[in-house]
């Protein structure tokens, strides 16, 4: 007697086009593709991923369709601009010049970026780690070299996004890349305070120590790493505001006797 088992299912293989598309939904939401970020050619992207140029333009259609993917002025595809900041402008100029919101932005940076420093010590890969290096060696060579201001903001951030990268956490990656032109305008103010070379050479030092323990896999240090160079930027900062004030009220003054 042959007995009915309904609880058996047949079984749907895959299809390749879904495959394609779970892999390269799976790059764009770690971050390993980028907003903006090109494809390869549909020739070279159907040799990488061994499947035929029909079925990757079946899942590169989907993709678009979604709404992760954009065709380029190439005619290609590029990964769409996914990330979009709520700073305005308007608000960042008013972040960088009230007092009270700029203690507060350092402190969240505090906080924040401790956790990152752990994170990336814990996570880095060899990848992370030659990509740290590279951005540490960028921002010793700008040490060395007479360099202007916007060059070291550029590689200041630059370092501290290879550190958010290297946490392979999708939220952390994320919020970070939303908030990127907050963090950028932050390190523009604060180098723009900090501006003799006594400090930039303390600086200069606060990122090594971040980058040593991370690439030691010493998460601790990572961290506490990270904590000690955002406690004195918060320091300097504090003690810039101060003597803005200072030099504001002098004007009125000065200003007030004329």
């Amino acid at each position: 007697m042959q007995l009915e088992l309904p609880m058996f299912q047949k079984i749907n293989l895959t299809k390749a086009k879904d495959v394609v598309v779970e892999q390269i939904e799976d790059l764009i939401v770690t971050g390993t593709l980028q907003p903006n970020q090109r494809l390869p050619s549909e020739r070279n992207l159907a040799e990488m991923m061994k499947i035929s140029r029909p079925t990757l333009r079946e899942a590169l259609t989907e993709l678009e369709a979604s709404g992760l993917l954009v065709a380029d002025e190439a005619g290609g595809k590029k990964v769409a601009n996914l990330v979009v900041s709520d700073f305005s402008p308007a608000l960042l100029t008013l972040l960088a010049t009230k007092e009270s919101a700029l203690r507060d932005y350092y402190s969240f940076r505090m906080e924040l970026d401790s956790v990152i420093a752990r994170q990336a010590a814990q996570n880095a890969t060899d990848v992370d780690h030659a990509r740290i290096r590279d951005a540490l060696s960028e921002l010793e060579r700008l040490e060395r070299h007479r360099s202007n201001l916007e060059q070291e903001t550029a590689a200041d951030t630059h370092f501290h996004m290879v550190l958010v990268e290297a946490t392979h956490n999708v939220m952390t990656i994320q919020v970070m890349r939303s908030v990127y032109k907050l963090l950028e305008n932050g390190i523009f103010v604060s180098r723009s305070i900090y501006l003799d070379s006594d400090k930039k050479s303390k600086v200069l030092s606060q990122h090594q120590s971040i980058a040593q323990s991370i690439l030691a896999g010493d998460s601790d240090a990572a961290e506490q790493a990270a904590r000690a160079h955002m406690s004195y930027v918060l320091d300097e900062v504090n003690n810039g505001l101060v003597e803005r004030h200072r030099s504001n009220i002098a004007a009125r003054r000065t200003q007030q006797f004329k």
